[in-house]
C-alpha cells in the first residue's frame, strides 16, 4: 500500500500538468489598456458568451479537456481496485459500483454540451424565438 500512496501523486501530476500546458496557446490576441500596457484579455468578450446558453457551452467546451484525464484516472483506479479485491466479494462489489458511477458521471459530462444545446433549442421553440 505504501507504493500506492507514493505513486498516486506522481500519476495525478502526470495527468494534470499536460492539461494545464494545453491552456497556453500561441497566437492568442494581446490586450492592452489605454496606456498601452499589456493586460489580461476578457475571454467572454464578444461571441456567443453573451447569452446564458453560450456561456454554458463555452464552459463545457473548456471543461471537457480538463476532465478527461480525471475520467481516465477514475476508470483505471476502479480497475485497480478490482485487481486489489483478489476475489473478495465485498471489495469487488465496491469496485464495480465505483466503475459504474464513474462511467455514468463520465457520460453525463461528455453529453452535457449537447444537452444544453437541446434544452436551449427546445425552450426557444416553446417561446417562439427559434
Amino acid at each position: 500500500m505504501k507504493h500506492v500512496t507514493t505513486t498516486l501523486p506522481a500519476l495525478l501530476y502526470g495527468f494534470i500538468v499536460p492539461t494545464i500546458a494545453l491552456a497556453q496557446q500561441a497566437g492568442e490576441r494581446v490586450c492592452t489598456d489605454s496606456q498601452g500596457r499589456t493586460i489580461l484579455c476578457n475571454p467572454l468578450q464578444g461571441g456567443d458568451a453573451q447569452t446564458v446558453v453560450g456561456f454554458l457551452t463555452l464552459i463545457f467546451e473548456n471543461l471537457i479537456p480538463i476532465l478527461i484525464p480525471f475520467i481516465v484516472f477514475a476508470v483505471v483506479w476502479a480497475g485497480f481496485r478490482m485487481v486489489l479485491a483478489q476475489g473478495n466479494p465485498g471489495k469487488l462489489e465496491d469496485a464495480k459500483k465505483g466503475l459504474i458511477y464513474t462511467l455514468i458521471g463520465s457520460g453525463i459530462v461528455l453529453i452535457a454540451g449537447a444537452l444544453i444545446q437541446f434544452l436551449s433549442n427546445t425552450i426557444a421553440g416553446l417561446l417562439g424565438q427559434g
